[in-house]
């Protein structure tokens, strides 16, 4: 294992820091078990872990199992036998969707009232120091944006990309019009499902006009799901690839609290390892925090492993990266009521 004060030493002479922030959340695919404290930067926030003995893996809501609660094909896709034949229809409206909204409106006000974690100041810390190139985070918590991190922004810039959404924010599966879920809090809450507002607008409009009028669509969690195609990874792996290919010398990868068990994270890891270690550049490094006793295959022997709590890393961290020069004016914790933009904060 790594001397703690000698990776803090090389981020803090890193020409730039690119980080993927792992789940640790009660959402998401393959995440460590609760037995493995810190496997991810939101558990500290009160934010369960979903997978291990105690995890919400192993657990039901409402008579369904959570996994099953997150399954693309379960969830949003039914498959039925209909005229001779097999076809997919929209299971929003059965009892395993009700549970799902149900289940989404819960993960959401726990998110609402969840405070960053030590970690998530860390990250804002070397935002504020300006060595901070990209955050590529799969948590869905939405807690980067209570530390500074427009995670609302769809720019190509913007310093924070979610590789699988946030619970915070709702989109139509029809137009991909996207609106705020604090405004449906208590229909998701009641299990209801909620009609796309844009389109049930263009229902009006089109009937006035002596249009066709077209099936509105429905509001859905903008997160990704199990078995489900993502609609953005065409977008983030470009991307990831601009952002590997623009490395300079002395670059630090640093990946926190994931297995490295998703297909699209590992794309994005192989990326940046061709860049670092295949080119020119030089005094490139990957650093590696979990509590994992060994760092996942596709890291093997190009890897510096801290097996440490991210929690304990980020509080030895944080006093001696603040001990930078702080530039452009540093964002300050901002207490968040809702999932509101930065903007209309109180």
């Amino acid at each position: 294992m790594i001397e703690v004060d000698k990776v803090i030493k090389t981020l803090l002479n890193a020409s730039g820091i690119t980080v993927i922030a792992g789940k640790g959340n009660s959402l998401f695919h393959n995440l460590y078990h609760l037995r493995n404290p810190g496997a991810g930067i939101s558990v500290a926030a009160g934010i369960a872990a979903f997978r291990g003995p105690t995890g919400q893996h192993n657990m039901e809501f409402e008579g369904y199992a959570i996994k099953d609660l997150f399954d693309y094909q379960k969830v949003l896709r039914r498959k039925v036998f209909v005229d001779s034949r097999w076809i997919y229809t929209l299971a929003k409206l059965s009892e395993v969707g009700r549970a799902h909204n149900k289940y989404i409106a819960a993960l959401e006000k726990r998110a609402i009232q969840a405070t960053p974690t030590k970690f998530h100041k860390l990250l804002q810390s070397l935002n504020n120091c300006g060595i901070l190139r990209r955050l590529y985070t799969q948590n869905i918590d939405g807690l980067e944006a209570k530390v500074g991190f427009d995670i609302f922004s769809t720019e190509k810039e913007r310093k924070c990309v979610l590789l699988h959404g946030c619970v915070g924010v709702l989109r139509c599966g029809k137009c991909r019009a996207v609106v705020m879920m604090e405004n449906y809090l208590s229909h998701f809450d009641r299990g209801e499902t909620v009609p796309c507002p844009g389109c049930l607008q263009k229902q009006v409009e089109d009937s006035a006009a002596a249009k066709r009028v077209k099936t509105a669509g429905f509001l859905e969690p903008d997160i990704l799901l199990y078995n489900q195609p993502c609609a953005d990874g065409e977008e983030i792996f470009d991307i990831a690839s601009n952002d590997a290919n623009a490395l300079k010398h002395n670059h630090v990868l640093f990946i926190c609290g994931t297995s490295l068990h998703i297909p699209g994270v590992k794309s994005i890891i192989k990326e940046f390892k061709t860049a670092m270690f295949e080119g020119t550049r030089q005094g490139c490094c990957i650093i590696y925090l979990d509590m994992t006793l060994q760092p996942p295959p596709i890291l093997k022997d190009v890897c510096q492993h801290i097996q440490m709590d991210c929690q304990e890393f980020a509080t030895a961290a944080i006093a001696k990266v603040e001990g930078l020069k702080q530039v452009n004016n540093p964002v300050q914790m901002v207490s968040r009521r809702d999932f509101r933009p930065i903007w209309d904060w109180n």
